[in-house]
């Protein structure tokens, strides 16, 4: 077995590839499915050969691991991330460590070209925390009886987005300053909410501006009837920045309640809105915790470069990560005035002890340091209270769609 970078000429075997591991056929031709991707202008479409592959004796792709680079926001900075997607490996090939190669050589490329994240959605958490990732993002699941709700008194208005799409990236911008790993996204990222056709779709994207005109937020939904019940289904497509506009998503509801016997939504669980739905008595909404993938720190110099301290201080930490060597080791970090001052290697005794999984959710937020006593992977050996400076909860939101 040796790993090595796909190329155009292993079209037709890596579909193959991806057709048996998820049981997914497909009715085009190759010439017709590799025309489609030329012309898929996104993150992920242009990503499509960026793939390590495993091949045997015999020049045959047994698995890969597709990267896909973009942007995101991490603590009001900008940063290199690379996204996974496509981990495949034929049935018979399993367990015989040749992911573990590929995510090898994967995490020296993207250390080696400046990148601070690794995201992905995982099949298994289990799985992937082998490979360094650990938990990211959690989303919370709403399903709210809309003759329950009440209004939230908004006094702005709604438009229903045709060709202007302006006002959606002026809400997107204003959630990128607010929330680590949103990704920045393209224009080929925006297209699909230009020239809808509202006859033929079965969804709306509306875009609610308050009284002053500012734009606050934007959703998508479809209906989807289930026996005698019409569901407003928003799935993750609601993006707000601020009370009012997730209160403008809620009152749009409101005034289609007779329209719809129930609104869900997904919404990411650091945007705390429970106080502004009314009613939540067990009859009028339930609601339930799904995690929204998983993160892994590629380069911690970078990633405390753009991390962003509360106030001053210092402190030692040892970092264990068995596929990326550099991160190893015990760091001394000092911040001053919420910013990183120094970040080097040292022979001091380290204060705290941790996994580069764990390390990779605490210094996203997904984790107080707080929380500390319940977080397996995690040891303190001495007090410092400036470690929950540099660890502490914070914003996240991830979404399906680059």
């Amino acid at each position: 077995m040796h790993i090595r970078k796909l190329c155009e000429n292993d079209f037709s075997e890596i579909r193959r590839l991806w057709s048996i591991c998820f049981d997914r056929a497909s009715d085009t031709t190759d010439e017709e499915e590799l025309q489609r991707i030329k012309n898929d202008k996104t993150f992920l479409g242009q990503s499509y050969f960026n793939r390590y592959v495993a091949v045997d004796d015999n020049g045959n792709i047994t698995s890969a691991v597709r990267l896909v680079p973009y942007y995101a926001s991490f603590d009001k900075n900008t940063v290199k991330v690379t996204g996974i997607s496509g981990v495949a490996s034929l049935p018979q090939y399993r367990s015989k460590g040749a992911i573990r190669e590929c995510f090898s050589k994967a995490f020296s490329e993207m250390y080696e070209n400046g990148c601070a994240f690794s995201y992905l959605y995982p099949f298994s958490s289990a799985y992937y925390r082998k490979f360094g990732y650990g938990l990211a993002c959690d989303w919370i699941n709403y399903e709210i009886k809309t003759h329950r709700m009440l209004s939230c008194n908004t006094k702005g208005s709604y438009e229903l987005i045709s060709d202007d799409i302006s006002g959606l990236k002026e809400v997107y911008e204003e959630m990128y300053k607010n929330f680590s790993m949103l990704a920045k996204r393209s224009d080929a990222e925006w297209a699909h909410y230009e020239n809808k056709d509202y006859v033929k779709d079965n969804s709306y994207t509306y875009l609610y501006r308050d009284e002053n005109g500012v734009p606050k937020s934007f959703f998508t939904y479809k209906r989807e009837d289930v026996g005698c019940e019409s569901i407003m289904d928003m799935g993750s497509n609601v993006y707000f920045y601020d009370k009012e506009g997730f209160a403008g998503i809620l009152d749009f509801a409101v005034k289609l309640k007779g329209n719809f016997h129930i609104l869900k939504m997904l919404v990411p669980d650091d945007a705390r809105i429970d106080t502004m739905i009314a009613e939540h008595d067990r009859t009028a909404i339930t609601k339930s915790i799904q995690n929204h993938g998983m993160a892994r720190c590629i380069n911690i110099e970078k990633v405390l470069q753009n991390a962003a301290f509360r106030g001053s201080g210092k402190a030692v930490i040892k970092i264990n990560d068995d596929m990326i060597p550099q991160n190893s080791g015990v760091w001394a970090i000092e911040f001053k005035d919420g910013v990183l001052s120094s970040i080097n290697k040292t022979e001091e005794k380290p204060q705290a002890e941790m996994s580069i999984d764990i390390f990779s959710s605490m210094i996203l937020g997904k984790f107080d340091f707080n929380d500390a006593e319940f977080i397996s992977g995690l040891e303190i050996y001495t007090e410092n209270q400036d470690l929950s400076k540099i660890f502490y909860k914070k914003k996240m939101a991830i979404y399906d769609r680059y």
